[in-house]
């Protein structure tokens, strides 16, 4: 019966591991094609406040800097399109990605009243 927990234990120890591995890296890898994108989005006047030639990106900032190219890109060509589309699938990211504007948080303590944080 131990040897059994001890095996359910290490598999679902293992799962765990490999599922954190999937999402832990924050930033893209050096030699990824987004940089590539983002340099002609920026050659191209679609981007002008990133700074392209610090390597690693964090993926916030690599977000941060397709969520501005979508705003910019508005008549633009079809090659930039494509490359904005092809930034949004190497991303992975969804429409609900947008960051929020404000956040309320209340804190509750169960021996006294709701207190609002502010």
């Amino acid at each position: 019966m131990s040897t059994i927990r001890l095996l359910v234990v290490l598999a679902w120890t293992f799962a765990l591991l490999k599922a954190s591995f999937l999402f832990a890296s924050t930033y893209l890898d050096v030699a990824d094609e987004i940089y590539y994108n983002f340099s002609r989005l920026e050659a191209e006047g679609i981007i002008t406040s990133g700074l392209l030639s610090t390597k690693p990106m964090s993926r916030k900032e690599a977000i941060r800097l397709l969520h501005e190219a979508e705003s910019k890109s508005a008549g633009s060509s079809e090659f930039i399109n494509d490359l904005i589309r092809s930034l949004r699938e190497q991303l992975k990211i969804e429409e609900s990605s947008r960051t929020a504007g404000t956040m309320y948080i209340k804190y509750v303590n169960t021996n006294s009243q709701v207190h609002a944080l502010t």
